[in-house]
């Protein structure tokens, strides 16, 4: 059974790793798409979006869930403004 983005989000805030793994594998490739338009270098881009993923698991416990969810609006609390490392310089 294929869980929705929220629930995805919600089982990966509460400690499930076979959640995360299956917001990676859905949404790696088009993060890299989306991160490539801005750094036009392909290993910049995966190396943002590991990073990325790394933040969300790293601080999975302040996840915020709004009412839907996409790419941009599931992070953690206070982080919206932070840069993920690496795209700044792009």
């Amino acid at each position: 059974m294929e869980l929705n983005e929220n629930d995805l989000f919600l089982a990966v805030k509460n400690d499930s790793y076979v959640a995360f793994n299956q917001l990676f594998e859905r949404f790696y490739r088009r993060l890299c798409l989306f991160v490539f338009k801005y750094t036009d270098d392909e290993d910049a881009s995966r190396d943002v979006v590991q990073e990325l993923f790394i933040k969300v698991w790293t601080r999975r416990h302040q996840i915020v869930i709004h009412d839907t969810v996409s790419a941009s609006r599931a992070q953690p609390t206070g982080s919206h403004h932070e840069p993920v490392s690496g795209i700044e310089a792009y």
